[in-house]
């Protein structure tokens, strides 16, 4: 088993057993990580607009271990005892165990994230956020290529939610049917686009729409999934963001009084 863990840049960060920092964006950056995407059948040099998804491919392309994995380094998935104990204490925890992921898809097909809920439907929200003609592209590229998952892409697109981040833990077979769809689909999107002239942000465009079409494969395919919470870990916890809220809210105050 082997979770990577996605880093563009240098950190002291220490892991897990279990886990592997792998540098993305390695083809066109200085190396510091022992593990890069730009070895074997590689897209790094994509990175800047295919943002973690470099990894993605590169374990789809290169790796074998039975069970596999991407998270952030600085997005980790955690369980809830852990989750509450960081978040709101700041007590200092772990991400999620090598036993604890074994354990999980023992019975289940994989780890995702808790979804995102929206005020608006994916599909306006997408529109509100981003260049909504590239998810259109990725809706014709589904009519044409895989006709059968309209019906979820539909379902997803209508709906409130989505599991956000492009960060999943599964056995390597689900994995790499997951991805041999994802980037058919976002090579056809990539062919019919031209990100060139838009802001850097903005020409992260394939791994936006990744993080929705993560959820069109999974219903499409009935994956019997586990939603584990994410923590961000330069984020300050609760009772330090409470802390921090009342003090802009005197310090408004007594702005105001005078």
């Amino acid at each position: 088993m082997t979770i990577f863990v996605a880093t563009h840049k240098d950190s002291i960060l220490k892991v897990k057993p279990g886990y592997e920092m792998i540098q993305v964006g390695a083809a066109i950056n200085k190396h510091f990580c022992n593990v890069t995407d730009d070895t074997g059948d590689n897209i790094s040099i994509k990175n800047p607009h295919y943002c973690e998804l470099t990894a993605q491919y590169w374990i789809w392309r290169n790796y074998t271990d039975d069970i596999v994995g991407l998270c952030h380094y600085r997005r980790f998935f955690y369980s809830w005892p852990a989750y509450i104990l960081k978040t709101i204490f700041g007590i200092p925890t772990k991400m999620l165990s090598e036993r604890k992921i074994k354990r999980v898809l023992s019975s289940k097909d994989a780890i995702v994230t808790l979804p995102c809920f929206l005020s608006k439907t994916v599909w306006a929200r997408y529109a509100i956020s981003h260049y909504i003609y590239d998810l259109e592209c990725a809706k014709k590229a589904i009519e044409l290529k895989y006709p059968d998952y309209m019906p979820a892409f539909n379902k997803v697109m209508h709906g409130k939610k989505y599991h956000y981040g492009n960060m999943i833990i599964c056995k390597k077979a689900l994995f790499d049917s997951y991805s041999e769809w994802l980037f058919d689909i976002l090579e056809y999107v990539e062919n019919r686009t031209d990100v060139s002239a838009r802001s850097p942000y903005q020409q992260r465009a394939y791994g936006f729409l990744s993080e929705r079409l993560m959820d069109v494969f999974l219903t499409a395919n009935n994956i019997n999934y586990k939603e584990f919470p994410v923590i961000v870990t330069d984020s300050p916890y609760l009772v330090v963001q409470v802390f921090q809220f009342l003090t802009e809210r005197i310090k408004k105050y007594f702005r105001i009084g005078k």
